[in-house]
């Protein structure tokens, strides 16, 4: 299985790159990265990119092919509801709207609550006592939905469903 991955030089894109690496039905990984990365691993091809909106035509042949595409972003454009509470968010939106408008894409986003790193100190780990789960455990259950989907149907994966994931 061949799949395109951004975010891999952040805290959670690098778990989920390791995890890819480890993964024996993902065979190519393309990482586009705005930083070089350490590329020792057959699997793993990077290709500097200066943004994630536009790629120019050499780049989006060599794309061509691929049955994922992770893309792991922070979600800074939270919408502030005089309510109280978040509205979903202007890119959760879009890749909804682009997956009904899409037949062969399926989109899924995960919200999961605070990440926590292995080997975090008690004190890290008290002060975050919302829901939270371990980063290693987040990047596995993504790269499974990447790798086999998710046979319940649901495309949005809250930290709660992640922390029981099973498939």
């Amino acid at each position: 299985m061949k799949i395109i991955l951004t975010g891999s030089t952040g805290f959670i894109g690098h778990e989920i790159l390791t995890q890819c690496l480890r993964n024996p039905h993902i065979t190519s990984i393309i990482a586009l990265s705005r930083r070089p990365l350490p590329t020792n691993n057959p699997k793993l091809t990077v290709r500097l990119v200066d943004g994630f909106l536009t790629y120019p035509e050499s780049l989006l042949q060599e794309l061509r092919g691929a049955e994922a595409f992770m893309v792991y972003v922070k979600m800074k454009d939270m919408i502030y509801d005089t309510n109280g509470g978040y509205e979903q968010g202007q890119v959760e939106n879009e890749l909804t709207d682009y997956e009904k408008n899409n037949n062969n894409v399926e989109v899924y986003i995960a919200r999961p609550g605070m990440v926590l790193a292995r080997g975090m100190s008690l004190r890290t780990v008290v002060f975050g006592m919302g829901p939270s789960i371990w980063v290693d455990d987040l990047a596995k259950v993504l790269v499974d939905v990447a790798v086999k989907g998710d046979g319940d149907g649901e495309r949005i994966l809250e930290n709660e469903r992640m922390l029981r994931w099973e498939h």
